[in-house]
This record gives structure tokens, C-alpha cells and sequence, in this order.
């Protein structure tokens, strides 16, 4: 019985929130059925080895492709079209920035306008601002990730497979 891949499964529905993706995609992602996400949710040791390796290379390459996503954007452009791309492309939306752990860690003062950003009337923030939020926000998910993946550095794969190996 592997203790890590355990824990790992108690919180895959925190990471699943924290990335904004539903049961089904999740399972899609990974290449498993939904059913089996469901009972490693209800069930953590139902979690295998190789869904938990999945899992990690999915999450990884998510937080990557955030990143890059969030470097291309120009936030010069009109606020509106800043906010389409930061929940189209960034997965950045104001749920999740009112997320509690997400609200936390971004500060009273700049949540707060994280989420009057996303809101329909939302202010005409500074644009430096609002790349502050997008900047903040991603590296508070992945603060996050690494907190349920138990790592020090989420882009670490070594250290992912010391924890893996660890736990049996």
C-alpha cells in the first residue's frame, strides 16, 4: 500500500477544483472514466499508481501551459479583451479567484479586485494591476498543486518519483 499515492488521491477532487475541471474532464485528461475518478473521490485507495503518475503529468503541463498562455497576453489591450483571455486561454474566472485558497493568498486588497475584474461591470483596473492578479493567481495555484502533490516544486519530476517510490 503506497501511502503517498493515497494522500494523493484524498485530494484529487482539491486539485480537480483548483484547475476548474469537472469530473469528466479530469478523467479525459488523465485517460480514464469518469466512474474511476468518482471512486478514487469516495474511495482515495482506490488511487493506482499509474493514474497518480497521470495525474502529475497532466497537472504539470496544465500549470506550463498556463504560464506560457499568461506571457502572451497583452495587456495593453482593451480590459475586456484582457479578461476573455484570461478565462478563455489562463483559466483564470472569478470563481476561482474567490476560491477561499486563491482569495487568501492574493491578498485581501488585490482579491478583491480580482473579482470585481471578472465581474460584468467590472472597474477599469490598471493594466499593471491586472497583470499583477494574473501573475499572482498562477503562482498561487501552483503553490496550491504543490501543497496537494506534497512537493517543494511542482515542475520537479524527480522529486514527484522520490515521493512515489517513498511511499511503498
Amino acid at each position: 500500500m503506497n501511502y503517498y499515492i493515497i494522500g494523493l488521491g484524498s485530494q484529487i477532487s482539491e486539485i480537480r477544483n483548483l484547475l476548474g475541471w469537472t469530473q469528466e474532464e479530469l478523467a479525459g485528461k488523465i485517460g480514464i472514466s469518469r466512474s474511476s475518478i468518482v471512486k478514487i473521490e469516495n474511495d482515495p485507495t482506490n488511487m493506482k499508481k499509474y493514474i497518480a503518475f497521470s495525474l502529475y503529468l497532466v497537472v504539470s503541463d496544465e500549470v506550463r501551459r498556463r504560464k506560457n498562455e499568461a506571457n502572451k497576453i497583452d495587456f495593453n489591450k482593451k480590459t475586456e479583451e484582457i479578461i476573455e483571455q484570461l478565462k478563455e486561454k489562463v483559466g483564470i474566472t472569478s470563481k476561482l479567484v474567490s476560491s477561499s485558497a486563491l482569495y487568501k493568498g492574493l491578498g485581501i486588497a488585490l482579491a478583491g479586485m480580482a473579482v470585481s475584474l471578472f465581474k460584468s461591470d467590472h472597474p477599469n483596473l490598471e493594466k499593471e494591476k491586472i497583470k499583477e492578479i494574473t501573475d499572482k493567481t498562477i503562482k498561487k495555484i501552483e503553490v496550491e498543486l504543490e501543497h496537494y502533490f506534497g512537493l517543494n516544486d511542482l515542475m520537479d519530476s524527480s522529486e514527484f518519483m522520490t515521493k512515489i517510490k517513498e511511499g511503498e
